[in-house]
């Protein structure tokens, strides 16, 4: 029997060693470009095209030209994307809202996991663009990650100089209604950096141990509002039976109950932390949410909101 050579006279692969080699590196999960090929083969463009075009007609269901029609992958169907896959194009139509900046550092590190995305999602997420405090944001995932303390250098809203804060215990990077805090423990306190108001981070050496207490509560949180220094106490709504549907469809937060009443309207249970977490439900929903205890934040609401119609018509 007739062995096949593998290489010609010049130490490059013959027709069929080049197909086999093609074929296994597609199956693989790789993108093979022409230029690619030709170059690692010593061997022209047109002959790695030729290959290309005679394995698109022997194998079409091994063989595709991707998006880009420089590369050539094996075709994506139902059946070889994996979980994987669909995660990653929902994280590139997510990053893309996080800001220009932040999308230019992301899409790299998502491109080497997948070269071609052609995404059936599409997501919008109202996030403000933190591209501009990226570093700190790593240095700060870091510093979580290690439970080591930080220092810094931090900008109040609407103030024009710097203060210095030591000592401090990152707990989570967190997002309410589209902007970005840290949340952290400092002296006895936990508070609420807003990010870019951070002018500089610097990660200490220093470890520290988180308070489990103060995660339970940020788990349990509805906005921003929320505090870790007060016990939670039970707030009840009342929710119109036209408006239930998007209760039942995303809760407002993990300890949410909800109960249907006889006459098609809801009960709507939540523990909280500070009033102002319930005033912007209230304001979203209006008039088809009401606060049935405590009477007090429904009653404070009254009055802001007639305040704020009379100021409308002077």
């Amino acid at each position: 029997m007739a062995i096949l050579a593998e290489t010609g006279l010049r130490g490059n692969p013959l027709q069929h060693k080049r197909h086999a080699e093609i074929l296994e590196r597609l199956d693989n999960g790789e993108e093979l470009s022409i230029g690619q090929l030709a170059k690692e083969w010593e061997v022209t463009p047109k002959t790695i095209q030729r290959d290309f075009d005679k394995l698109k007609q022997m194998y079409p269901q091994k063989v595709e030209r991707s998006e880009d029609k420089k590369r050539y992958r094996k075709p994506l169907t139902k059946h070889s994307r994996n979980d994987g896959d669909m995660v990653l194009e929902m994280l590139e139509s997510m990053v893309k809202d996080i800001g220009v900046d932040f999308y230019k550092k992301a899409h790299p590190l998502l491109e080497r996991l997948q070269r071609q995305i052609k995404s059936p999602f599409y997501t919008r997420l109202d996030i403000e663009d933190v591209g501009s405090k990226f570093n700190i944001m790593v240095q700060l995932e870091k510093a979580i990650e290690k439970k080591f303390e930080v220092s810094l250098s931090y900008i109040p809203y609407g103030e024009n100089t710097t203060k210095e804060y030591i000592h401090v215990k990152p707990l989570k990077v967190i997002v309410y209604e589209g902007f970005w805090y840290l949340l952290a423990q400092h002296k006895q306190y936990t508070k609420k950096f807003y990010i870019k108001s951070i002018a500089k981070c610097t990660m200490t050496d220093k470890v520290f141990k988180r308070d489990p207490k103060i995660m339970d509560y940020l788990e349990s949180a509805i906005n921003i509002w929320f505090s870790t220094d007060i016990k939670p106490y039970e707030v009840r709504l009342w929710i119109d039976e036209d408006i239930i549907v998007y209760f039942e469809r995303k809760p407002i937060s993990k300890n949410q109950k909800l109960y249907i009443q006889s006459d098609g309207s809801a009960e709507l249970v939540l523990k909280v932390t500070n009033d102002e977490e319930i005033y912007p439900i209230l304001k979203y929903w209006l008039p088809k949410v009401r606060v049935i205890e405590p009477i007090h934040i429904q009653e404070n609401f009254n009055k802001s909101l007639a305040q704020y119609l009379q100021e409308s018509f002077l």
